[in-house]
């Protein structure tokens, strides 16, 4: 089954490219709330997001774009993933690193170690874990996002 056309159908955002000044391109996408917004902005998490970016601007997340793309700054493309796609790249991110703290730490345990060598066991497989997650996306591991023009 081609990983693009699942049942439900990829997951599509528009953004637009810009520059950093050292003229590398990226697209910029707009941040959406689940929620769409409500009177408790003062503790919502997807409100204070917005004022505390991580990436790009309030309310903006950027993504690089590598070499072989030729559009320029101001030309909106759409961003395309498939939901098995996205799905794949939480466990990377996630499972992987959380298996390998739960395993140091079983097999701390198993070893018949005390609790603080079995809590260094987990945080050694936690560290293990994040390793390998970061050499799966070196090699290139990441699902397939699609870049069109609008």
């Amino acid at each position: 089954m081609d990983e693009t056309n699942t049942p439900a159908g990829p997951l599509i955002t528009s953004g637009r490219v810009v520059t950093d000044k050292a003229g590398v391109p990226w697209v910029e996408v707009s941040r959406e709330t689940a929620c769409g917004g409500c009177s408790n902005n003062d503790c919502c998490s997807s409100a204070q997001e917005e004022e505390e970016p991580g990436l790009g601007v309030p309310g903006k997340m950027r993504f690089a774009l590598d070499g072989q793309w030729s559009e320029h700054e101001g030309e909106r493309v759409e961003l395309a993933c498939s939901q098995n796609g996205l799905l794949f790249a939480a466990l990377l991110a996630y499972g992987i690193p959380t298996l390998g703290g739960v395993l140091g730490g079983v097999l701390a345990a198993g070893a018949g170690l005390g609790d603080g060598l079995q809590a260094l066991g987990a945080l050694g497989g936690l560290v293990l874990g994040f390793m390998l997650a970061r050499w799966a996306v070196a090699r290139g591991q990441l699902p397939l996002v699609t870049l069109k023009r609008n």
